[in-house]
């Protein structure tokens, strides 16, 4: 599972807290909120950070 987030979002928080509770394997990779990449852009069509399976 890849986790797509900003620094200090709670929600993403809450779900890696969990995550690793769980023993799950996910991979956390964050990024800026006034510059989005191109990448992000093209699967979050609202632009906002959410869970993407890999």
């Amino acid at each position: 599972m890849k986790i797509v987030s900003f620094k200090i979002c709670p929600f993403v928080q809450r779900v890696t807290a969990l995550l690793e509770a769980k023993g799950i394997d996910y991979e956390l990779e964050f990024i800026s909120l006034s510059n989005k990449p191109q990448w992000f852009l093209d699967i979050s069509p609202n632009a906002q950070v959410s869970l993407y399976p890999n």
